[in-house]
């Protein structure tokens, strides 16, 4: 009998790679039984039989694949390592987990609609892999699927993607703190949305760029209020040109407040009860050291 190891050497130590093994060399970072598996599933036909070979990207939203079969197979590839489902924005949730990354998989009213592959990187994952079924196409569903990742793990996008996959991306700019990240040099750098994508600040590097191979997306943290950071940083704030969120138990007397952060050396009567604008201080908080003097 033919141990899976040596077919697993088999495959992956061929000389001349076929198709089939360099879209797998694509999809999975490691050697592994799966990635041998489904080399030899696009040999038979199988699987990845519309994937082109210029396609770069491995973050599959559109094209010509058949998403129907390709959701339920992931469904049941997913199904073998757990059946555990969490509800998220009125949707259901399968966090399958093992050792070479994650298939998320998105259900409403019980029926598989799409499918999310995650791949182990850097203090996160990263997309490998997103499909949709075509019955579920256009009601914001790759979004709602972004979303629950993102309030589960830190993510990163894949190193090429496709056209609709920047434009998500660039859409989730405006509710996310979304940064560039390079792996080479393990430096982060800002980006910023023009023609419907996002762009790099940086001169030094350059998203979806052939030349530059270590320069991915990265979703950090959660902007407050689905705001941006421009609009954050852009509020009112207090009188004068001092921008920023207000500290409402801190009126400067003039009908307005003081800025939330203190300078150096300034003592407050009370603890800061910060709000972004000076009309929300009409608005009593709820937390226990709204106006409570030291």
């Amino acid at each position: 009998m033919i141990k899976l190891s040596e077919i697993l050497n088999q495959i992956l130590s061929e000389k001349k790679a076929d198709r089939c093994k360099r879209i797998a060399d694509r999809k999975y970072d490691k050697p592994s039984a799966y990635k041998s598996g489904a080399i030899v599933r696009c040999r038979k036909g199988d699987i990845w039989k519309n994937i082109k070979e210029i396609q770069k990207t491995t973050s599959l939203v559109g094209g010509n694949i058949d998403y129907t079969k390709f959701v339920d197979w992931a469904k049941g590839e997913a199904d073998k390592i757990t059946n555990k489902k969490e509800k998220y924005q009125r949707l259901e949730f399968q966090w399958a987990e093992n050792s070479n990354g994650v298939k998320v998989i998105v259900y409403e009213n019980s029926i598989p609609l799409g499918y999310i592959g995650l791949g182990k990187f850097e203090d996160g994952y990263k997309i490998s892999t997103l499909g949709v079924k075509d019955e579920a196409r256009g009601k914001g569903l790759a979004t709602k699927m972004y979303d629950y990742v993102i309030s589960k793990t830190k993510l990163y996008s894949d190193k090429m993607q496709t056209p609709e996959a920047r434009k998500l991306w660039a859409k989730l700019a405006s509710k996310y703190n979304v940064q560039g990240y390079n792996k080479k040099d393990k430096q982060l750098f800002n980006v910023k949305p023009e023609n419907g994508e996002l762009t790099s600040t940086n001169p030094k590097y350059e998203l979806y760029s052939n030349k530059d191979s270590d320069t991915y997306l990265v979703i950090k943290e959660v902007l407050q209020e689905d705001e941006s950071l421009h609009k954050w940083f852009n509020r009112s704030g207090p009188k004068g040109k001092e921008g920023g969120w207000v500290d409402c138990n801190a009126p400067d007397g003039k009908g307005g407040y003081k800025a939330c952060g203190r300078k150096e050396g300034e003592k407050r009567a009370k603890y800061p009860a910060c709000r972004p604008t000076p009309a929300g201080c009409k608005r009593k908080g709820k937390g226990k050291t709204w106006g409570k003097t030291k």
